[in-house]
C-alpha cells in the first residue's frame, strides 16, 4: 500500500508539470505590469527670457504678467505682431507660455501648446527677415514647434489642422539654408499681388499706391480693365486680384484654380487698402505686410492653408482699419 500510494503521489505530480509545461505562454501584452504605458508629454512653461530688439520707439513698452487669461495673451500677441510691435509680441507670448496652470486638463494643455506655437512662429518670422540674433531664433523656434506639435498629436489627433500646420512649420525651418535661399529665390520670381481693382473701375485705378515690392509700373498693366478681352460677370467673378497670367508660385497657381480662394484674394486686397490708408507707421505696416506675404508664399502648399491665411490675413487688417463687411463665403 505505501508503495502504491507513493506512485500516485508521483503520477500525479508528474502530471502537473506537464500541464504548466504543455499551456500555451499567456501573452506579454495581457498582462496588466507589460501593458503600454504613454509617455509624458513635454509642455513645461517656456523656461527662456525674451530676446527680441523693439521695432521702433512705440513698441516694447506693453507689459504683460504672468497670470491672467492665456487666450488673451495670445490675441493680444497676435495684435501686436500684426502692428509691427515685435518685441511686444514676443512679450505677450512668452506671458501666455509662461502660465502656471492650476490644472492639467486639456484645455489648459492645448493652450500652452498654443502659446509656443504662435511664440515660434513670431521667431521663425523674424529670423527670416534676418535679425541678428537669426540661430538663436531659429533654435527656440524648432524646440517649440516640436513641443507644441507633440501636444497636438496626442490630444487631437494626426489629422487636426493643427497638426498639420506645425508639421510643415517645422519642416520648413528645418530645410536648412540651400533650400531657404531657393525657395527666397523663387518667391522673388513672383508678381506681388497689390490690392484688388473692380473690373468695372476707370482706367486711371491703376494709379493707386501699389505695395513697393513691385519695381516696374508695367506689371501693373496687364491688370487694367481696358487692356483685358471682354468677359462675362462670371469670369471676373473668378479672378484674384492678380494677373493669373504672370501665376508662377504654387500658392498663386492654387489660388487662380479656385474660384473661392480668388474672390478671398480680391475681398482682400480691397481690405489691403482701405487698412493700408489708415494706418499710423507706413513703414511698420508694410514690414508686416511683407513677412505674411512670405509666410504664405513659403508655407501654404495647398488650399487648406490658404483658405486659413486668407481668414487671419483679413481679421489682422480689419483691426487695423480694414473694411469690416463679412465675406460672401
Amino acid at each position: 500500500m505505501p508503495l502504491f500510494a507513493g506512485g500516485l503521489v508521483a503520477g500525479v505530480a508528474l502530471a502537473i508539470a506537464l500541464v504548466f509545461v504543455m499551456r500555451p505562454e499567456t501573452p506579454q501584452a495581457s498582462r496588466p505590469e507589460a501593458a503600454a504605458v504613454p509617455q509624458p508629454i513635454v509642455n513645461e512653461p517656456c523656461g527662456f527670457n525674451a530676446i527680441v530688439k523693439a521695432a521702433d520707439k512705440t513698441d516694447g513698452s506693453a507689459a504683460f504678467g504672468s497670470t491672467g487669461p492665456g487666450a488673451a495673451l495670445i490675441v493680444r500677441g497676435k495684435e501686436a505682431a500684426a502692428a509691427g510691435r515685435d518685441r511686444d509680441a514676443e512679450a505677450a507670448f512668452l506671458a501666455a507660455c509662461k502660465l502656471e496652470s492650476p490644472t492639467k486638463d486639456a484645455a489648459a494643455v492645448l493652450l500652452r501648446a498654443d502659446a509656443k506655437y504662435n511664440l515660434a512662429r513670431h521667431y521663425a518670422s523674424l529670423a527670416q527677415e534676418g535679425a541678428a540674433n537669426r540661430n538663436e531664433l531659429n533654435s527656440r523656434a524648432s524646440s517649440l514647434f516640436s513641443e507644441s506639435l507633440a501636444v497636438y498629436k496626442a490630444q487631437l489627433g494626426g489629422e487636426h489642422e493643427k497638426v498639420r500646420f506645425a508639421t510643415q512649420a517645422l519642416a520648413l525651418l528645418n530645410d536648412g539654408d540651400g533650400e531657404a535661399a531657393r525657395r527666397k529665390e523663387r518667391v522673388a520670381a513672383v508678381s506681388r499681388p497689390s490690392a484688388a481693382t473692380p473690373v468695372t473701375a476707370p482706367s486711371n485705378v491703376a494709379k493707386e499706391p501699389v505695395e513697393p515690392s513691385v519695381e516696374k509700373p508695367v506689371v501693373r498693366t496687364a491688370e487694367k480693365p481696358i487692356e483685358r478681352p471682354a468677359e462675362n460677370d462670371t469670369q471676373s467673378d473668378q479672378r484674384p486680384s492678380f494677373d493669373c497670367s504672370r501665376a508662377r508660385s504654387q500658392p498663386e497657381k492654387i489660388i487662380c484654380a479656385d474660384p473661392q480662394l480668388a474672390r478671398m484674394d480680391r475681398d482682400l486686397g480691397r481690405v489691403y487698402a482701405r487698412a493700408k490708408r489708415a494706418a499710423a507707421d507706413p513703414q511698420a505696416f508694410q514690414r508686416v505686410s511683407d513677412r505674411e506675404w512670405r509666410r504664405r508664399e513659403s508655407e501654404c502648399r495647398d488650399r487648406e492653408c490658404l483658405v486659413d491665411w486668407y481668414r487671419e490675413r483679413r481679421e489682422q487688417l480689419v483691426s487695423q482699419g480694414g473694411d469690416d463687411r463679412e465675406w460672401n463665403r
